[in-house]
C-alpha cells in the first residue's frame, strides 16, 4: 500500500498536486498544515493528525463537523514532530511504500529531522522518499539500479549517513567509483550524472542517502 504523506514545509502547489495525481496513492495522511495545502487542491485525506498549531482553524472544524475522516490531535508540547507522527501513522496502517511532500522547506531545522527520521519507515522495511520540486531523497540501505529513464533531474549525489561508508562502488555514471571508503565528513561524491541506461550503486558497510536534484 502507497502512502503520501504531506507535511507543512514548502509546498510548489502545481508540483505537488501533479505529483499526487501521478503517484495514485492508496492513502493520504495530512499533517497539520498539509491540511490546508490538501483542502485548496481538492484533496480529501484519508487520515488527518498534528497538534494543529499551523492549519487553518475554519478547515480543520469543518473535517470535524463533517466527522468522516479520522483526526489524531495531539499536544503542541510533544516528543515527536508533526511529520514524524505521519510516518509512524503510515507505519501503523500497513504501508509499503511512503512518499512524504511538504517535508523540505525554509526551516533546515525541520528539514534536516525529517531526512534523519527517514530509518524510521526504511528499518521496517518501507520504500519511503521525501519530495520536493528540486530534489527526491531516499536512504539506501543496500545495492540500488537508477533506471536513466526514471531518474528525478540531472544530478545525483550519494552522502554518508550516520558514518563511514566502506566499499562504495558506482557503476554507470560519470563519476565512477570501485570499493571506495567514503568518510562521513567529505564532498566526493555530490553532483554526480547517470550515463548509461542503468546505473547502479552498492556497499560493503554503512547507509547512503541518495539525493536526486534538478535546478
Amino acid at each position: 500500500m502507497k502512502a503520501v504523506i504531506i507535511g507543512g514545509g514548502s509546498l510548489d502547489a502545481d508540483f505537488s498536486l501533479s505529483y499526487v495525481k501521478q503517484e495514485k496513492p492508496d492513502m493520504l495522511i495530512a499533517v497539520d498544515r498539509g491540511l490546508s495545502f490538501c483542502h485548496e487542491a481538492g484533496l480529501r485525506p484519508d487520515v488527518i493528525l498534528g497538534d494543529f498549531d499551523s492549519v487553518d482553524p475554519a478547515i480543520l472544524e469543518g473535517y470535524r463537523q463533517e466527522g468522516i475522516v479520522p483526526i489524531d490531535t495531539y499536544d503542541s508540547h510533544k516528543d515527536y514532530t508533526d511529520m514524524e507522527l505521519g510516518m509512524r501513522k503510515a507505519l501503523e496502517l500497513g504501508c509499503s511504500q511512503a512518499i512524504l511532500l511538504g517535508a523540505t522547506g525554509t526551516r533546515l531545522d525541520h528539514t534536516l529531522t525529517n531526512i534523519q527520521c527517514l530509518p524510521i519507515l526504511e528499518d521496517a522495511g518501507v520504500a519511503a522518499w521525501i519530495v520536493d520540486k528540486h530534489n527526491r531523497i531516499r536512504l539506501l540501505s543496500g545495492k540500488t539500479v537508477i533506471r536513466r529513464s526514471r531518474q528525478f533531474g540531472k544530478y545525483v549525489s550519494f552522502l554518508p549517513f550516520g558514518g563511514d561508508v566502506e566499499g562504495v562502488t558506482l557503476k554507470g555514471f560519470a563519476y565512477p567509483l570501485e570499493n571506495f571508503y567514503l568518510p562521513y565528513v567529505n564532498s566526493r561524491s555530490v553532483s554526480n550524472e547517470i550515463e548509461e541506461e542503468e546505473a547502479e550503486v552498492s556497499f560493503t558497510r554503512g547507509r547512503l542517502l541518495m539525493i536526486e536534484s534538478r535546478d
